[in-house]
């Protein structure tokens, strides 16, 4: 067999497994795979403005309270899919925080526990000495603060990324924005999911969030969805309180470039974290999306202002 033909069969051997990868994490999500995670800016106070070794670290008794915060999300994961919590001390030492599992029936009591578990015990290892740290899993959102956040809605891009179609089919671009549509006008629900056909949709807020900042919370991710990742087959928008996943196996044929991207996003944040540390976590920090060189870059914070205006067509 010839050199070019090995070639070919390797590449698209590879391509293959890569969307069949995508496609099954779309169906079954692992609870313990990252979407995004982000610590606070350490709470140090350095001695003198020329000294970068003598630093006064958040008191022990914030640490405490924040240590009896992840535990109380553990313990509570058990009995109820979302909960939110205030540690109190004195002004310095209060500690905010909240979780939530993700919403579908299928995803039971023992895979909240399970997500909400791992997610504690990563943010205790990354963000330890940090006064705030939030992460995102498939299965959960765990996050607390020193500042009050619970009720406050909050639309920063967390991450905006897409796979590309070789060829569309219009029927199935078409399908894929019925259901985004249905998922903004499913007015009141937190949890939303929708199937037509082969394409599928789900979106969530977290339930601290009233319908209406809820709602808005979900036309700014569609707004972040619809420049970049219009004709896409696969795509997800998450937002720091609420997010929007969808699906179009239906699409037909998957770029390469798209689909190495978006599997080695990941890879490449796993990376420069094992090499350069955790203190680079928040590189990509205010979301990302993939284009077609495939490069990763960073959107702006707030949208473009030809979608600043949205509205629900039927």
């Amino acid at each position: 067999m010839s050199p070019v033909k090995t070639t070919t069969i390797l590449i698209s051997s590879v391509v293959f497994a890569a969307v069949v990868y995508l496609l099954t994490n779309f169906s079954s999500s692992p609870a313990d795979h990252i979407i995004q995670d982000h610590c606070s800016e350490p709470n140090y106070f350095p001695k003198s403005f020329f000294s970068f070794n003598n630093y006064f670290p958040i008191s022990s008794s914030y640490e405490s309270n924040v240590n009896s915060l992840l535990t109380s999300f553990v313990n509570s994961a058990s009995v109820s899919s979302y909960n939110n919590f205030t540690v109190d001390g004195n002004p310095k030492d209060t500690v905010h925080g909240l979780y939530q599992c993700r919403g579908d029936p299928s995803y039971g009591a023992a895979d909240c526990v399970n997500c909400v578990s791992q997610a504690v015990r990563r943010l205790r290892n990354i963000c330890a000495g940090a006064p705030g740290g939030w992460i995102q899993l498939e299965g959960c959102l765990v996050k607390y603060d020193n500042v009050a956040f619970v009720g406050v809605p909050d639309k920063t891009l967390v991450r905006n990324s897409c796979v590309f179609p070789f060829r569309y089919k219009p029927d199935e671009v078409a399908r894929t924005n019925a259901l985004l549509r249905y998922l903004v006008a499913s007015y009141g629900f937190s949890y939303r999911a929708r199937r037509l056909g082969e394409a599928k949709a789900v979106a969530q807020c977290t339930e601290d969030l009233s319908a209406i900042d809820c709602q808005d919370c979900l036309i700014e991710a569609i707004l972040w969805q619809k420049p970049v990742c219009g004709n896409s087959g696969l795509g997800e928008v998450y937002l720091a309180k609420c997010y929007v996943r969808y699906s179009s196996p239906g699409a037909s044929g998957y770029e390469s470039k798209k689909t190495f991207g978006s599997i080695f996003f990941d890879k490449m944040m796993t990376t420069t974290r094992r090499q350069f540390g955790d203190e680079y976590k928040s590189l990509f920090y205010r979301g990302q999306e993939f284009i077609p060189s495939a490069t990763c870059v960073t959107r702006p914070v707030e949208p473009p202002a030809t979608y600043q205006s949205f509205k629900i067509v039927y």
